[in-house]
């Protein structure tokens, strides 16, 4: 098989973490998010990985050595103006896959900014099983307010796409992760569409044969300060899969410490602390339920909970940092601060 990743996003609502690292690079427990998905996508049988991005490509080709799985090749689909999700897929299609592929093999579409646990072979098994022009993996989730609602027949035939009702309760959601057949590629537009919102409930009502596959495994969307943490606290517990926690750095007993970090005396680290490399701790500092990401340097007496630290930032000696605190890129905090 062949996969798409669609990784060309603004990441606005994970702003201003994402102005100067694109989202599926940011690192989650150390590692960029992204690595998992080409680790699971390496241990389903895809042999090559198309990254369908925006200008920001120097971005990518700095970070791709350090994480690329070993056989697995990568290209990229360069995008000059954005085309969503939709336009992204053909534009990737057409650039790199159509003239690689074989005429009945599906294509893996995958959101950059989904963390899943996916059995890509089952659900290509049951994509081929009931002659689908496209499988959507879907998720049950307690609360359906926040997004769109897929329904379905007893064959987990797909029969409707709901719009956000703003109703509370249980349902399936696309969990952004896909199986395209050629030909279903082949009727999207080249040219700036959703797949979501465009695509999907058109060809539904074009009579195409569309179906779900459930997710049995772990599910997060990663892109909110609220779920960028939650996904380290999973992945930390041990709630995401024992497959996702491999070739993490841990120190410090139960905390993910990077390379060169350098703590001073009586720190205190509570619940799910992750440092990345070349973080600097001063003395007597209670951090709880927060990241800190590589370069930056703590000064002493600091308290810091659920807070989220990018690259190299500076926080001066007894500043206050509580929860829900975001800091983008090189951020300077004054001794004494309250934020």
């Amino acid at each position: 098989m062949k996969a798409i990743i669609l990784v060309g996003g603004q990441g606005t609502r994970l702003r201003p973490l994402t102005l100067t690292q694109p989202k599926p690079l940011l690192p989650i427990l150390n590692r960029p998010f992204i690595s998992y998905q080409l680790d699971m996508l390496k241990k389903a049988g895809v042999q090559q990985v198309v990254l369908a991005i925006g200008p920001q490509a120097q971005s990518w080709t700095n970070h791709l050595s350090s994480f690329k799985p070993k056989g697995l090749k990568i290209e990229f689909s360069i995008e000059k103006k954005p085309l969503g999700t939709g336009g992204g897929i053909r534009w990737a299609y057409e650039r790199v896959l159509k003239r690689k592929m074989a005429e009945i093999e599906p294509i893996v579409v995958l959101n950059g900014d989904i963390f899943i646990h996916l059995n890509l072979r089952k659900m290509n098994l049951f994509h081929n099983e009931n002659k689908a022009e496209a499988t959507l993996a879907v998720v049950r989730v307690s609360d359906i307010s926040r997004y769109g609602h897929v329904k379905m027949n007893s064959r987990r035939k797909i029969i409707a796409f709901l719009e956000k009702t703003g109703q509370h309760h249980s349902g399936d959601i696309n969990a952004g992760a896909y199986l395209l057949n050629r030909s279903f590629v082949e009727k999207i537009k080249l040219a700036p569409c959703s797949i979501e919102i465009d695509c999907f409930p058109r060809f539904l009502k074009m009579g195409l044969p569309l179906y779900s596959f459930q997710v049995d495994g772990y599910w997060n969307d990663i892109g909110t300060p609220l779920t960028y943490l939650k996904a380290h606290a999973d992945l930390w517990k041990g709630m995401a899969g024992k497959n996702f926690r491999k070739n993490n750095g841990f120190g410090y007993g139960k905390y993910i410490v990077g390379k060169n970090v350098k703590m001073g005396r009586n720190v205190k680290l509570e619940g799910m602390v992750c440092l990345g490399d070349q973080v600097r701790i001063g003395d007597e500092c209670v951090i709880k339920d927060s990241i800190i990401l590589n370069g930056c340097k703590v000064g002493s007496r600091v308290q810091m909970n659920k807070s989220i630290l990018s690259f190299y930032c500076v926080i001066g000696d007894n500043a206050l940092l509580s929860e829900g605190t975001l800091l983008g890129e090189r951020s300077i905090i004054t001794p004494f601060s309250k934020i």
